[in-house]
């Protein structure tokens, strides 16, 4: 575990992971910044807009831990061929592989399944998409105390951070929604509205700032026309999570006999 080897499998398992989100925005339309390694916690893909849609939402959180899977059933595959001098280390892969998955499959914000289960949620009405953020960020904390892994209470604070930014965000879109004629002017509209409504700055400041009202506007407009999921397609993205939790929690348990996967089968019980 404490090999270079080990170190680089790690880090090929997050880049596939992520890519996986970066090609499903790409495949929805939207513009994306980039993926970035963050030290100690994983990795992140970043877009710079909204999803249009809530199965779209549904289906970049899914991405991530598929493609994930993909890879590894590459090791899975590989163990009957391997000879006994190697098969610690890709036995040793092929479960972390698994359980990095696996975790990012819990449904608290801000993992994979939390972005599911948020898509799911807001489908049916923004009040219980709310109060499912405030309950995984609850969660969080509950865990994080109960079993004293304190990345919990980092990813819970993380959830807190989205689930007050998602209160504001609503909010606003909301104001833009029943704002009528005004929310049809576009983000560059409102963006020079604001700017006859407040202090001037330097032009290079006015460009700067003027660009961020833009983005930032472009995203609430966004929002006000996310199309929720039908309940033909929640039930299929419902049964594809669960599927996909299944399938890496079959792989842990089939790697259970080896004591490279003895810890990782000890933290399912």
């Amino acid at each position: 575990l404490f090999s270079w080897k080990f170190a680089v499998a790690l880090m090929l398992m997050l880049l596939v992971h992520e890519y996986g989100h970066v090609h499903a925005m790409k495949r929805s339309g939207l513009k994306v910044r980039g993926i970035y390694f963050i030290p100690l916690l994983g990795a992140a893909a970043v877009t710079d807009e909204t999803w249009r849609t809530r199965a779209q939402q549904a289906y970049i959180a899914l991405s991530g831990p598929l493609w994930g899977f993909v890879l590894t059933l590459v090791p899975v595959a590989a163990l009957p061929f391997v000879d006994e001098k190697n098969l610690p280390l890709v036995a040793a892969v092929a479960a972390w592989w698994a359980l990095i998955n696996l975790f990012n499959l819990l449904p608290i914000n801000p993992l994979d399944g939390g972005r599911l289960l948020s898509s799911l949620s807001y489908s049916i009405s923004g009040t219980l998409g709310r109060a499912v953020s405030l309950a995984a960020f609850i969660v969080c904390l509950v865990l994080a105390v109960g079993l004293e892994v304190y990345l919990f209470a980092i990813l819970g604070l993380v959830g807190m951070v989205e689930f007050f930014s998602e209160v504001e965000v609503s909010r606003q879109a909301r104001q833009i929604e029943l704002a009528g004629g005004v929310g049809q002017v576009g983000a560059e509209g409102l963006a020079a509205l604001k700017r006859r409504t407040r202090p001037l700055f330097s032009r290079n400041d006015e460009e700067k700032l003027h660009t961020m009202d833009v983005q930032r506007l472009r995203r609430l407009i966004a929002m006000t026309r996310i199309t929720p999921m039908k309940r033909a397609a929640a039930v299929r993205w419902a049964a594809a999570y669960l599927l996909l939790t299944a399938a890496f929690v079959a792989v842990i348990l089939l790697l259970s006999h080896r004591p490279e996967a003895a810890f990782i089968t000890e933290i399912l019980k």
